[in-house]
């Protein structure tokens, strides 16, 4: 029993020492959700305390038997007194608009003028609890293991006060401005803004999180008016829709007039499946259209001065940076271009294997855009800007070469903190390489130093803490090292699949991956979109006429010929640059001796031309056959002017 009692308190510590630590790594998130809570149950309080002192205000301006030209309805109840013993019901309509007030509406009305100081303290204990089971559904959905990714504190404190505007806003206009009908609070809501900066900026999924909390809110703050909350899920839910993919600022203007169209669109809808006639609301029908068409042209103004505030990675920002005419990519090009040429093959690579798992592969291309952009201060000590045959680490000791190339991470950082990127662009330039050891020269040390230990050639950053990160590690690494494979000839299937097996295994071993939430199905649709793009990367073409040897020819420094000889019949030989003319009186002997002197001669060359196109050493034989045959016209020629000689004499 004691033993099994010490287990449960050593397990009871365990678990508050881990709520410790998360309670002091996440304090300030924490915080931010507190401010919130606190900040809404005073919406609260004002909008429960004021909903007995709103008539205050009407009190004034109607007598009995006049036309109401507002709606009054109770929000608190009101029990009656010796002095009013006139009892209020909360949720009871007091005046009604179009209609005269009675004597009994009338003395309702002072009743609630009258009390002030009343507050329904259950009503407000009840929102209190409702914001709180909101709060915590808020910390779930934006959380890492909902979203699948880091969420950073500027994105909570965005969201948290765009809820709190609205919520604001819908508790005030309730409360204070009077605002009685769903219709006209429906024509106020700022929601679609709202949603429509968080979709941009932040993704799909955290708009569509933010939609539900936001209309769920929108439901308290109004007193829990079934259409408003209706309303609003359905906007924006639509408004997260429309900004999915976009990639112009100027499409905007299209999402703004088919989000007025959608507005329309989801209150009729509402009006039909709650059976409320639609005649006598046009003024609420241009004003819920002007709301969804004014939200995103104003969404587009505050979208700019936000993203700078906020240092974010919004598609816009992140299109304007896959810009390759930017002053650093430019730099790059000019000073090292073999990293600018790698840095673009790993965007391709990164960019597709994120699309095959769903990862946001904008932020991968751009992040891998500027990955070496650290290698600026040193260019020349890195292998792709290098000239062959000379590498200048063979000039300095290996631990140098390690402190330079570690330090490319180290300036890419500061670089691209003094460009203003994203920090999840800073993140993956700090991680591109994680902890793992450079290893050519720390086996180059090795072999002089035996006690020689790892962390001495280390990158000392951390290792990748996202999908993206990770992919543009692996990238980083498939590109160079299947690169080396060309020297070879061009690289087979098999030996890129193998390759880059390898290297995401080595990295699995090397526990690159941990902290990545990446999964070996991810890996696995990661390794085939690296097969796929490098296999045409790396295609082979064929070889057009004269080419076929030109790698052989090229390496032993002989010249290609430019076509293949031809088999045509060839003019006599010459003397001096004149064709030697033949007696028309030779005999017979002679012209079957120049028959098959030009027999032999068509079957030497058609033998030679065959050689010349299997090998280099049936070329030199072709060239011993050419001067055989040469030497044997000479003889045939000689042997025709001592005949001719001969004739003459005779």
């Amino acid at each position: 029993m004691s033993k099994r009692n010490s287990e449960k308190a050593s397990s009871i510590k365990a678990l508050m020492k881990s709520t410790g630590e998360y309670l002091s790594e996440n304090r300030a998130v924490i915080l931010t959700y507190v401010v919130l809570f606190i900040l809404c149950s005073i919406f609260a309080l004002v909008r429960i305390a004021s909903g007995t002192t709103v008539s205050s205000k009407a009190l004034g301006s109607y007598e009995i038997g006049q036309i109401a030209d507002e709606t009054i309805i109770a929000k608190s109840p009101l029990p009656a007194t010796v002095e009013n013993p006139v009892t209020v019901e909360r949720g009871e309509t007091i005046i009604k608009k179009g209609f005269p007030v009675t004597k009994e509406q009338y003395d309702k009305l002072r009743k609630m003028a009258e009390s002030p100081a009343y507050i329904d303290y259950k009503s407000f204990l009840t929102n209190v609890l409702y914001l709180m089971l909101l709060t915590l559904v808020f910390f779930f959905l934006f959380s890492k293991k909902t979203l699948g990714r880091d969420v950073k504190l500027k994105e909570l404190i965005l969201e948290c006060i765009c809820f709190a505007l609205v919520y604001g806003l819908v508790s005030i206009a309730v409360s204070l401005l009077h605002f009685s009908s769903s219709l006209h609070l429906a024509v106020i809501l700022p929601s679609s803004f709202c949603v429509f900066l968080v979709a941009i900026i932040y993704g799909h999924n955290s708009a569509v999180y933010f939609s539900v909390l936001l209309s769920l809110g929108i439901f308290n703050a109004s007193g829990f008016m079934i259409f408003l909350f209706l309303y609003s899920l359905g906007t924006c839910l639509i408004s997260a829709r429309l900004v999915y993919g976009i990639s112009k600022r100027s499409q905007m203007v299209w999402v703004a007039l088919e989000q007025a169209a959608f507005n329309v669109v989801v209150l009729a809808l509402l009006k039909f499946i709650l059976n409320t006639p639609i005649s006598g609301d046009g003024f609420s029908i241009l004003g819920v259209a002007f709301n969804g068409f004014i939200s995103a042209i104003v969404c587009l103004g505050f979208l700019t001065p936000i993203e700078l505030a906020l240092n974010s990675e919004s598609v816009f920002r992140l299109l304007e940076l896959c810009d390759t005419n930017s002053p650093v990519l430019k730099e790059m090009q000019a000073v090292a271009s073999g990293t600018y040429v790698h840095s673009l093959n790993v965007a391709n690579l990164a960019d597709q294997a994120c699309q095959s798992i769903g990862a946001n592969a904008l932020l991968a291309k751009v992040s891998a855009y500027y990955h070496d952009i650290g290698k600026l201060k040193n260019p020349e000590y890195f292998t792709e800007n290098q000239q062959p045959g000379d590498n200048i680490h063979d000039r300095i000791s290996p631990s140098m070469s390690a402190t330079i190339l570690r330090a490319h991470v180290r300036d890419g950082i500061k670089t691209a903190k003094e460009l203003g990127l994203p920090e999840s662009v800073i993140t993956i330039i700090g991680e591109h390489h994680g902890n793992q050891v450079i290893e050519w020269f720390y086996n180059k040390a090795k072999q002089i130093d035996p006690n020689t230990q790892p962390e001495e050639y280390s990158y000392m950053e951390n290792p990748p803490s996202s999908r993206e990160s990770a992919v543009v590690m692996l990238a980083d690494t498939v590109e160079a090292a299947c690169k080396s494979l060309t020297k070879e000839g061009t690289p087979s299937y098999g030996a890129l699949d193998k390759k880059i097996t390898e290297l995401i295994n080595k990295k699995i071993a090397d526990h690159q991956l941990d902290n990545s939430d990446i999964t070996l199905k991810d890996l696995k649709a990661i390794h085939d979109s690296f097969l796929h793009f490098l296999e045409g990367h790396y295609h082979s073409r064929i070889k057009y006429p004269g080419q076929e040897n030109s790698d052989a020819e090229n390496a032993s420094g002989q010249m290609t010929p430019s076509r293949e000889p031809s088999l045509s019949p060839q003019p006599e030989p010459t003397i001096g640059g004149e064709v030697t003319p033949v007696p028309v009186q030779e005999n017979e002997k002679n012209k079957a001796g120049e028959t098959e002197e030009s027999a032999k001669s068509s079957k030497a060359k058609e033998s030679s031309a065959k050689k010349s196109k299997t090998s280099r050493t049936a070329k030199s034989d072709k060239k011993s056959s050419v001067k055989s045959e040469k030497s044997e016209k000479t003889g045939e020629k000689k042997k025709t002017r001592t005949a001719k000689s001969a004739v003459e004499k005779e």
